[in-house]
């Protein structure tokens, strides 16, 4: 049981070094989002520079704003049973990508296992 979560862990951080995972630009309102200049981001083991990232200022930052003004007026006109829905399955999922590490480390059955059956519908 344990030889399956580490592989399963392994399979994990490979993914995280992923060069697809890698971002430079921000993320705003659905799209990657790049400026005309940039900083470096160092590694802080080895002082190494990783890379470039976008360095954003006022124009972004207000684009930001616009952006989750705009989310927070479509969200706020679902009702509370849906919003709730909404958050519990995020909340789920998350445990569910990260119970095989946790239960390795507490030596306890994966979280899918001890889930209790919650039917919000």
């Amino acid at each position: 049981m344990v030889r399956i979560y580490q592989a399963r862990l392994a399979a994990m951080a490979s993914l995280l070094r992923s060069e697809s995972l890698f971002r430079t630009r921000g993320y705003i309102g659905g799209k990657w989002t790049g400026s005309s200049t940039t900083f470096p981001v160092y590694d802080p083991a080895t002082r190494k520079e990783i890379a470039q990232v976008a360095d954003m200022g006022s124009a972004e930052g207000d684009m930001v704003v616009e952006q989750a003004y705009q989310g927070f007026n479509k969200w706020r006109a679902f009702t509370a049973k849906v919003r709730f829905s909404t958050c519990l399955n995020y909340i789920i999922d998350d445990f569910m990508i990260c119970s095989p590490r946790y239960s390795v480390v507490r030596a306890k059955p994966p979280f899918r296992e001890q889930l209790p059956f919650v039917d919000i519908e």
